[in-house]
């Protein structure tokens, strides 16, 4: 389960410097080619040349690099209902163009119209994101590389956005050998619905289903991709590096093939730059050293020992001795990258625990929900205790979503019932009524 560091333009080039020893895969957006109300092929080319520079910085440093499609440009209505077929133009073009420069690439989806209640119904959306996946496929006959690198962005909160993409799916793509998926739609979903599990868990099982009746299964060393956009709970992370285990040793286990899970959040930025008390940070070792000025030595040393970037050392400690002088703090762009180290240290110790436990063999192991939360409970709780990396709430929503997933399992791991989409669908529909989500998307 890797994270996948959101870039922004402006501090690009210092980001990736101090981040690329701590983190392996990137991810940009051409959102900023579709600023303008005028936007088209020449203001793409000037917002692609930004990803062009951060692409040769990126796999200089071996990392990966994630491009986005822009389309929140779409949802939040900076870009018009009408000109859609435009910007799927330009999409696509650079899908097809730029494929050298990038290692995956978003699907071009458009969920919901906010700022457009006129368009914003099923029958427009379902128009729209069929009109984009057809260019795209449009793009995969001539370019296979572009297919081998497509992320296809699934929508699965509400039911019937469910439906839209399961049906796109099943007639543009389903016949494709597509490697990669990422679930979509998840910023903010816990906020909004207070759900109490992870959202990932249905269209999960779903992916490793489709994964596994691709014609390229067989082909050796495939690395497939799931990729969780927006994404930060800690419930999510952990499950995360249950399901990478699970899955490759389970499921892939006989085949020449695995997959990786990945997710990105803005959420670690938006942290160190709303509330400078609210930093904990998290050492490699597993203390937790909050920002008070009584600690600010311990938080310096730490620092100058987790980092080797000396440049960013001699800023991040200037800054944090001016925080607590009530000072005014210069580079603020440093301080997301404390906070994003802090997290990578705490993603290792999530994936430790699950080996520790043994979380996926008291998974595979139980034999109905009531036995496998029994089993699930003095350990999770002793190693929250223990560790202080967690709260109560995080344990009991990671218990929460481990059930989930052991009825999905069992699905999954019946050949007979696997074989039967309706009973997917069924589950999928159970899963979205949990969910939620308090807005309905008119029919036309």
């Amino acid at each position: 389960m890797d994270f996948v560091d959101v870039l922004m333009t402006s501090e690009s080039d210092k980001h990736i410097r101090i981040l690329s020893g701590y983190v392996n895969r990137f991810l940009i957006s051409i959102i900023n080619a579709f600023k303008s109300q005028d936007f088209g092929l020449d203001t793409l080319e000037s917002g692609a040349k930004l990803i062009v520079d951060a692409s040769k910085k990126i796999h200089e440093l071996d990392k990966i690099l994630y491009v986005d499609s822009g389309g929140y440009s779409i949802i939040v209505g900076d870009v018009h209902p009408r000109a859609i077929g435009r910007f799927i133009e330009c999409y696509t073009h650079f899908l097809n163009k730029y494929e050298e420069i990038y290692d995956y690439m978003f699907s071009l989806d458009i969920p919901i119209f906010l700022n457009y209640p006129a368009y914003n119904n099923l029958q427009f959306i379902e128009k729209m994101n069929r009109l984009a996946l057809e260019k795209t496929v449009d793009v995969f006959k001539e370019n296979e590389s572009a297919l081998k690198k497509y992320l296809y962005v699934w929508h699965f909160k509400l039911y019937e956005q469910f439906e839209i993409w399961w049906k796109l799916y099943k007639e543009l793509l389903r016949n494709l050998p597509l490697t990669n998926h990422a679930l979509g739609g998840m910023v903010g979903l816990k906020g909004i619905t207070n759900i109490k599990f992870s959202p990932t868990v249905g269209m999960t099982f779903g992916i490793i289903r489709e994964m596994l009746n691709t014609d390229d299964m067989m082909l050796p060393n495939t690395t497939r991709v799931i990729h969780w956009l927006g994404v930060s709970h800690i419930e999510t992370r952990i499950l995360g590096f249950m399901y990478e285990k699970l899955f490759n040793e389970h499921v892939f286990d006989n085949a020449n093939t695995n997959v990786k899970f990945s997710y990105d959040t803005f959420s670690f930025n938006a942290e160190a730059l709303r509330k400078l008390s609210n930093i904990k940070y998290v050492t490699e070792s597993g203390n937790i050293i909050e920002n008070t000025k009584d600690n600010i030595d311990m938080l310096i040393e730490t620092i100058e020992s987790e980092f080797d970037d000396d440049e960013f050392i001699r800023d991040i400690e200037d800054n944090l001795i001016k925080y607590h002088n009530r000072e005014k703090m210069d580079n603020l762009y440093i301080m997301p990258l404390l906070t994003i180290k802090s997290q990578m240290n705490r993603d290792k110790l999530f994936k430790q625990m699950v080996e520790d436990i043994n979380l996926v063999d008291i998974f595979l192991s139980a034999k109905n929900q009531y036995e496998l939360k029994a089993k699930l409970y003095t350990p999770l709780n002793n190693w929250r205790i223990k560790t202080k990396l967690v709260t109560p709430r995080n344990i009991s929503d990671l218990i929460n979503s481990i059930i989930l997933s052991w009825h999905f399992w069992q699905w999954f791991n019946s050949p007979e019932d696997r074989s039967k989409e309706s009973k997917y669908l069924e589950m999928m529909k159970k899963q979205a009524d949990l969910i939620r989500f308090p807005y309905r998307i008119p029919a036309a």
